[in-house]
């Protein structure tokens, strides 16, 4: 049960962080200015459209699989964010 908790927790957050990089993708992130910067703006939409899909199947599996099933999640979502990451990094790194 307290993973199930948990489980929502998380899927809560990267829902919040999914609609936070999609109300960005044409404004200032962090200090950089995504609406001058195409391939920024590009990175969070597909970033924010990954996020949203990884938590709307991981609610799906939350609510029909096993516990040991949302493994997958945690994975699918930890693979988005370090290439988010990666990604970012070089875009940036000429700034």
């Amino acid at each position: 049960m307290l993973i199930q908790i948990l489980m929502a927790f998380y899927l809560i957050m990267l829902l919040l962080v999914s609609w936070y990089l999609w109300q960005h993708r044409n404004r200032r992130f962090l200090v950089f200015d995504a609406h001058t910067n195409a391939k920024l703006s590009f990175l969070l939409q597909v970033t924010a459209m990954l996020l949203l899909a990884i938590a709307l199947i991981g609610i799906y599996i939350l609510m029909t699989q096993k516990r040991d099933v949302n493994l997958l999640t945690l994975g699918a979502s930890a693979l988005v964010i370090l290439l988010f990451g990666l990604s970012f990094s070089l875009i940036n790194r000429d700034h």
